[in-house]
């Protein structure tokens, strides 16, 4: 008996949550009118929960009164393998009473535990094979039982869709969706302006892609031509060439390894994704060359393969709403005769879909419930309020409020369930001399709070003060400008000793509006806070680089048994390797040993790193870390002529001609733009003849993305 009891305990001990498809609990059409009692349907799954709460159903402590067999909570946790099924269809009334009874008291206690306490009178049924639970409640109690319902839906194990659009359309149309998604955390609007332009030729599709992942795994999709570079080649003293490929390359990759939000964001049902996201996007197919490579096999030419490719790459981690739609970043594309002219650009939009992993619902469970659960108890009898202008400010409420993990790092609470009465009372919260309490529960992320009416206000505006939004994006937008120096003098001289330079920018795009100034290029992406990211578009060229010998493999002598003397062995981890040598004659292959050609790769276009670290003093200014880099013409290697029958480094140092670029950090508040620096280009000028100068503003917006609390 006492092991049947233990398996029902065990049965009802199924970590429950609730399906994203249904977060509002199902309402059960009999509800009687008038009745305090009511039934609510929710998904239930038995082992979405089951190693992450940390709680076990154990014999009660201290031992209940004689005759009960209440279960407690203890501090152990457990992992049930199996869950009883319902009792069948011919049980007895006395067999299906006993099962809602057993399963009642445990789910009571363990809700109890989650913050939704004064169910022991309330009726559970719970069917393990179709993760569903049916729940016999009072109206009342709704306002606490909801919370912890809509908490445990996050931890539902999830499908997500990702799907990704790449438009192009003219630089204007594109730039004018840049202006209008600043600062915004949702762009459907946006994209469905680009729906619109498709549908009318004004823009077009150069690719979608769809690929599922579940969260907390990772996912990629690749499409499109894969080409495989070379990586070395390799002469050996017979005169042997041997290339060695490196890792194919596919013209789209895509790559997504979604957060488990059961870890981050537990107290948001699933409304918030924190995505790290891998975009690679070729614009153009790649360009194969042969490099003629001479002294590296006598006086014979190595005609060797080469690729360059154009696309675009962009590493960051971004959050976003589910389902909504969210402009990636925007690129001018080069390599084909149709953006030659410069008046085309590019844009990648995301969406995320989240399904949950549930099994079909058991629709006849509300109905097994109400027939075999019996009559409910009888409520005390309560005495109407004399007003009905509201709430009495002295009535003292229970309340549960979810709340992010930063809320227990600000209090610097410590490990487990924590009272934070005190704490909350520095903050401004009154409390009942002897009837006040607050609690932080460390398991579920829950405060549980009992005071008067009056200070509910200001408790939640102090945890909202306190814990901040569920996530923080900054949205980093960079525009790169070229005119005659003059005026770019002027503009930097304007922003001298200040931190916003905001009106500068505003008089700049006047000079832009007038083609006193041009754009040269503009370009935005996202990143959570405190992350790093990186993005850039333009040419990736392979050349060959420096001549190298191969490591030589040392001989070690055996010291004893049958092993050949002078056996030749590759060197020990704890070997110092030998130096690769840069090779300057022939001498290295009479030597017996291999020559490696190593295959470098250089990037020519725009490149920008950057990291916005959080300021906990003031959330709307960051610390930005930044990177730019822009090339405005080829990189050239000039390679001198090679004597007769020598080798020589196949690759020189590049020269960048007109090349620019910038490494800083600096403070930025959100919202405004700074003006990053501005340098003369070169020895390039204007058409009549004056000097050209360029300089790069960059707007910051920090965007907080706030999960409905409840």
């Amino acid at each position: 008996m006492k092991t049947f009891y233990l398996l029902l305990i065990a049965s009802a001990y199924a970590a429950w949550s609730v399906s994203a498809g249904a977060q509002q609990p199902q309402a059960d059409a009999a509800d009687k009118a008038g009745s305090p009692w009511v039934i609510r349907t929710y998904r239930v799954e038995p082992l979405s929960l089951r190693n992450i709460l940390p709680l076990a159903i154990g014999e009660s402590i201290p031992p209940s009164p004689p005759g009960t067999k209440a279960p407690v909570l203890s501090d152990f946790p457990i992992s049930p393998h199996e869950f009883l099924a319902l009792p069948s269809a011919d049980a007895s009334e006395k067999e299906w009473a006993a099962h809602i009874e057993r399963t009642s008291t445990v789910l009571a206690r363990i809700l109890d535990s989650l913050g939704a306490p004064g169910l022991r009178d309330h009726a559970f049924l719970y069917d393990a094979r179709t993760s569903t639970l049916a729940v016999r409640t009072t109206k009342d109690a709704l306002g606490e039982l909801e919370p912890v319902m809509k908490w445990l839906n996050s931890k539902i194990p999830h499908d997500l869709t990702f799907v990704v659009h790449v438009v192009q359309a003219d630089t204007a149309s594109i730039r004018s969706l840049v202006e209008e998604t600043t600062g915004l955390s949702d762009h459907t609007l946006d994209w469905k302006r680009c729906t619109e332009w498709l549908a009318t030729g004004k823009a077009k599709s150069v690719g979608r892609y769809q690929w599922d992942s579940r969260c907390g795994m990772k996912a990629e999709l690749r499409s499109g031509q894969e080409s495989v570079p070379l990586k070395a080649l390799q002469v050996d003293a017979s005169g042997r060439v041997l290339a060695i490929r490196d890792e194919p390359r596919s013209a789209v990759h895509l790559e997504a390894d979604p957060e488990d939000p059961a870890d981050k964001f537990s107290e948001s049902t699933l409304q918030i994704v924190d995505v790290p996201f891998h975009f690679c996007f070729d614009y153009a197919p790649p360009v194969e060359r042969m490099e003629k490579i001479t002294g590296l096999l006598g006086n014979s030419t190595i005609e060797a393969p080469m690729l360059d490719y154009e696309g675009t790459s962009l590493n960051t981690r971004v959050s976003m709403y589910v389902g909504t739609q969210r402009l990636l970043t925007v690129w001018r594309p080069r390599g084909k005769p149709e953006f030659a002219g410069g008046d085309v650009m590019q844009a990648a939009f995301l969406q995320v879909i989240a399904q949950p992993v549930c099994p079909p619902e058991n629709t006849n469970l509300a109905d097994l419930l109400r027939k075999h659960a019996g009559p409910p108890p009888a409520l005390p009898k309560t005495t109407p309020a004399a007003s009905s202008t509201g709430p009495d400010p002295s009535d003292i409420y229970r309340r549960v409020y979810k709340v992010p993990s930063r809320f227990a790092e600000v209090l610097k609470l410590p490990e487990g369930d924590s009272d934070v009465k005190e704490k909350l009372e520095v903050g401004g919260i009154t409390f009942p001399e002897d009837s006040g309490e607050a609690t932080y529960l460390s398991a579920t992320n829950s405060l549980m709070v009992r005071t008067t009416h009056a200070s509910y206000e200001r408790l939640e505006a102090y945890i909202k003060e306190v814990s901040g939004p569920t996530a923080q994006l900054a949205s980093t937008t960079a525009y790169l400008i070229e005119g005659d120096s003059a005026a770019i003098q002027e503009l930097a001289a304007q922003t001298r000793g200040q931190a916003d330079h905001s009106q500068t920018w505003a008089r700049a795009q006047k000079l832009i509006e007038t083609n006193a100034l041009r754009v040269v290029e503009v370009t935005r992406s996202e990143a959570r806070l405190n992350h790093r990211a990186s993005l850039e578009f333009g040419t990736t060229r392979h050349n060959a680089g420096e001549i190298l010998l191969k490591d030589p493999v040392k001989k070690q002598v055996a010291p004893s048994g049958n092993e050949k003397e002078n056996e030749t062995k590759p060197a020990k981890d704890n070997d110092t390797p030998a130096k690769p040598l840069a090779v300057h004659d022939k001498s290295a292959i009479a030597a017996n040993t291999p020559v490696t050609l190593e295959i470098e790769n250089s990037f020519e276009g725009t490149r920008m790193e950057w990291e916005t670290l959080e300021n906990t003093e003031d959330r709307e200014t960051v610390e930005l870390l930044l990177q730019f880099y822009h090339d405005t013409a080829p990189i050239a290697s000039p390679q001198p002529a090679p004597s007769p029958g020598a080798i020589i480094p196949a690759g020189l140092p590049k020269t960048r001609f007109h090349y620019s670029g910038i490494t800083s950090m600096t403070k930025i508040r959100s919202g405004t733009t700074r003006l990053m620096g501005s340098w003369k280009k070169g020895e390039a000028t204007a058409p009549d003849g004056r000097e050209l100068s360029q300089a790069l503003f960059l707007r910051v917006d920090v965007i907080p993305f706030e999960a409905q609390r409840f």
